[in-house]
């Protein structure tokens, strides 16, 4: 029992180490540094999702079936392999790469810690405490991001491939603690009757959970869309002539707003409900995203409330779709949410770089919020006929 007690303290020193991204406001720029347009970029980060999109089942496979620690480590070790791919890579195929492995790392690591925090506090008799366990630990992601972007935009602006120099060191940081975890599930049929069972439970979890699908598919466009808008409003407000430290700071106020949105989202939850939560957590997300059209203050406000929002919805989200699944397929039907994401951004991505490029970036965020807003009416009209 303490063992599994100490995953829970132990993970929230992981999360905030492996979270401590500092590319993740800066990797637009430094893509458009090395000579990339709008269009390569949205097209790497296309291939980056169809990579994720492949990969998310069956490393979540690996998780349940081979263990949730060791697809931990191997992922640590795949995100210190792409750093060092994205500071000596220049052509499209290289970062492509690094894109790939990133995936990779990405994917491994989804299910697998989201399914050890869980099952841990299931086995303890906790898994109630999942919303405030989540919540702060959506809020040490949050905290992370925040000193992230600012390291992050403070050594890009001396040197961008010092960036991931120090995300490498990082990796290796977070590499080390993971081999900390504690995993006690372990099966006693073959490999190969593991497999086999597994994907066809699976597969009936999924036929038989309506539920589990809406809502994976109602956040999974919400998330989408808010990390197309995150990513591209670097280039917005490189657009508005701010400096990189100065849109790493914007980015810093959003993170905080998000890692409140994450520590209180029990509070929305309490007070909203499951259906009043989705409700309203996309329609502000809409409104704010089609306000961001109007440039200056007004566009920088509503991207940074923004972050409150999705900081909420996050650790809701996880718990939503926890509640419906069993332990023993809990990390790959995590990782079929994470596809699920993925396969949205395949398309979204690139099509907002298009858009963006060939129109303006102003009015392809009005679109993506007034796309949100469309989804709240759907999803809810559809349900209220359905149930």
């Amino acid at each position: 029992m303490k063992r599994l007690e100490k995953n829970i303290k132990l993970d929230y020193v992981y999360r905030f180490i492996s979270s401590v991204d500092i590319t993740s406001a800066i990797w637009v720029l430094y893509l458009s540094y090395k000579g990339f347009s709008l269009t390569q970029i949205g097209l790497v980060e296309g291939i980056f999702h169809v990579a994720k999109f492949i990969l998310e089942i069956p490393t979540g496979a690996i998780a349940d079936i081979w263990g949730r620690k060791n697809s931990l480590i191997a992922s640590r070790v795949l995100a210190f392999l792409s750093s060092l791919i994205m500071i000596f890579g220049n052509s499209f195929g290289e970062i492509a790469l690094g894109f790939i492995i990133s995936a990779a790392s990405l994917s491994l690591n989804s299910g697998s810690e989201e399914a050890l925090v869980y099952d841990s506090l299931k086995a303890l008799g906790k898994e109630k405490e999942y919303i405030k366990v989540n919540g702060i630990l959506n809020f040490l992601i949050e905290v992370a991001q925040i000193l992230a972007v600012f390291i992050g935009g403070v050594l890009s602006d001396i040197n961008f491939q010092l960036s991931y120099g120090v995300a490498a060191i990082i990796s290796l940081a977070s590499l080390i603690i993971s081999l900390g975890f504690y995993e006690s599930n372990k099966s006693n049929l073959n490999e190969k009757d593991i497999i086999k069972i597994h994907f066809k439970e699976c597969f009936r979890i999924i036929k038989n959970e309506k539920r589990l699908m809406k809502i994976m598919i109602y956040f999974g466009i919400l998330f989408s869309i808010d990390t197309t808008a995150h990513f591209y409003m670097q280039e917005y407000l490189s657009s508005m002539d701010f400096t990189r430290s100065e849109i790493a700071g914007i980015f810093v106020i959003k993170g905080i707003l998000s890692a409140i949105g994450s520590k209180y989202a029990y509070i929305f939850h309490d007070k909203l409900g499951k259906k009043g939560v989705m409700k309203f957590v996309s329609i502000i997300t809409g409104i704010l995203l089609m306000v961001i059209y109007l440039k200056g203050v007004t566009a920088i406000i509503s991207f940074v409330l923004m972050g409150a929002m999705i900081g909420a919805a996050y650790p809701l989200s996880s718990n939503y779709i926890n509640e419906l699944i069993p332990s023993e397929q809990r990390a790959t039907l995590i990782s079929l949410d994470s596809m699920l994401f993925s396969f949205l951004m395949i398309g979204i991505f690139p099509a907002v770089g298009f858009a963006a490029q060939h129109l303006s970036m102003g009015l392809t965020f009005m679109f993506l919020g007034f796309i949100l807003i469309v989804e709240v009416i759907a999803a809810f009209y559809y349900n209220r006929d359905s149930n």
